[in-house]
């Protein structure tokens, strides 16, 4: 039996259209579906109106594979799909993995008590932080393909609380380097370790990209110094940027190294322009590569300087580091064997603290 038409077009379509975009922000997908079908049977019996009906398949396909970042650009969150397979000779069903699942991607089987996808759309709502491998006691998860044998034990060899302030304390930033390359098995490590860095929404796209031979680096030195002394000297370089970088001009005319203070090699981080941390996630990635490079006796710089550099007078300096199409530069670093010992660390200012109280909540 089908009602006649009160208007155009459904008034369904409005609470579809909101359930659509703003339910579940994790895409509950299989609850979606049902959703969906719902208001297609409604808009169907009652008001027979196909463009309505085609508007809602529309926006459900955008809401189902897309989702906003802060700056309302469109980026992909999660991934696909996901594998999760479980060993049930070694589950002992302890429950710690989907305990530990806060967006609920998997639960205990009703029927084994073995931890699986949940069915309800656990697929899209798992964000791949792999906690459900880390946290199990007998390695009998695997995720992502990834083999829970490769993974070491945590909380291990762990630095003593003093310890890693000490290395904290002790860091500076080295403006004198010895004119070597650092040792080739140290560079892999620290490359290496930046798997490990955490990103915002555990985006993990950040590309790295080095200078990783001191033959290279003076090159590019040299040609960084030879467009500013060109700049300035031949013309084709405005009041602003006279004033900004007329003081790198002068320190290098005078023999200084006022933008790579003599460092053998740079690092630096690029991320992708639509990320979810686009600001924080390279400097979180520098600031571990600091800490690193430290207690590898290394010395290092962050490097600013030459983010506006890249960005305010000479853009084509970028070439070098093949940033991926999509990304923009994040911050980078200076690094190498120090030649300057500090045999004390400082002493700074002690740190203004604000403690919340309660009466200020109500």
């Amino acid at each position: 039996i089908r009602y006649p038409k009160k208007s155009r077009h459904s008034p369904v379509i409005f609470p579809a259209v909101f359930h659509i975009f703003f339910a579940d922000g994790f895409n509950r997908f299989l609850l979606n579906v049902k959703c969906l079908l719902r208001n297609i049977i409604l808009i169907y019996v009652f008001f027979n109106c196909s463009a309505c009906i085609f508007v809602i398949i529309i926006l459900f396909l955008y809401r189902r594979t897309k989702t906003t970042d802060t700056t309302g650009k469109m980026i992909i969150m999660y991934k696909d799909s996901i594998q999760f397979t479980v060993d049930p000779a070694k589950c002992i069903r302890c429950g710690k993995c989907t305990a530990d699942c806060q967006n609920r991607a998997i639960e205990p089987d009703p029927a084994t008590g073995l931890p699986r996808v949940a069915p309800d759309g656990g697929t899209d709502r798992c964000m791949h932080c792999r906690h459900c491998l880390m946290i199990c006691p007998v390695a009998a998860i695997s995720v992502d393909g990834i083999d829970p044998a490769r993974c070491l034990p945590a909380n291990t060899d762990l630095p003593s609380a003093d310890s890693l302030l000490s290395l904290i304390r002790s860091r500076r930033s080295v403006r004198n380097y010895k004119q070597k390359n650092v040792d080739r098995a140290v560079l892999n490590w620290l490359l290496d370790a930046m798997r490990y860095v955490p990103t915002g929404v555990n985006f993990h796209q950040l590309h790295f990209s080095v200078i990783d031979d001191i033959d290279v680096m003076s090159a590019y030195r040299n040609r960084i110094y030879s467009q500013v002394r060109d700049l300035f000297e031949n013309g084709g370089i405005s009041d602003e940027q006279r004033s900004r970088f007329e003081n790198i001009y002068l320190q290098h005319k005078a023999g200084k190294d006022p933008v790579f203070r003599t460092a053998p090699h740079m690092l630096m981080v690029s991320v992708p322009a639509n990320a979810p941390c686009p600001d924080a996630d390279p400097l979180i990635a520098v600031s571990y590569f600091e800490l690193l490079a430290r207690s590898k006796g290394l010395g290092t710089c962050w490097f600013g300087r030459i983010l506006f550099m890249w960005r305010d007078l000479l853009p084509d300096m970028l070439k070098i580091f093949r940033i991926p199409e999509g990304y923009k530069p994040g911050y980078a670093i200076l690094f190498g064997e120090t030649d300057v010992v500090y045999p004390r660390t400082g002493d700074p200012d002690p740190v203004h603290i604000t403690r919340a109280v309660a009466d200020d909540i109500f």
